[in-house]
């Protein structure tokens, strides 16, 4: 299997890293060929893992954010989609 990296240069020992190529490819990535028939390595594990810890941190954030918003909107908002008026006791109940 002839690998290159998008430099040009030819893989040694199936993997290459040369000067001026930012790209790694190797047997255990196989690199995609493009219409040009330039190889273009694919994301490591290591980055889809991080991207992945990224986007379960940020909905996390963004569930927690939703209820702490919800509990801040819900005594105005839960009367009034109710057509209860705000104050009484029935809003204060139906809110809870």
């Amino acid at each position: 299997m002839d690998v290159r990296c998008p430099g040009g240069h030819a893989a040694e020992g199936g993997r290459m890293r040369h000067r001026g190529c930012s790209s790694m490819v190797g047997r255990d990535r196989p690199a995609e060929p493009q219409e040009d028939g330039a190889a273009v390595p694919r994301p490591s594990k290591r980055v889809l893992m991080g991207t992945v810890i990224l986007a379960a941190w940020l909905g996390w954030g963004f569930d927690i954010f939703d209820s702490l918003l919800m509990n801040y909107v819900a005594p105005n908002a839960v009367p009034t989609l109710l057509g209860i008026p705000l104050g009484t006791p029935a809003a204060q109940s139906a809110t809870l």
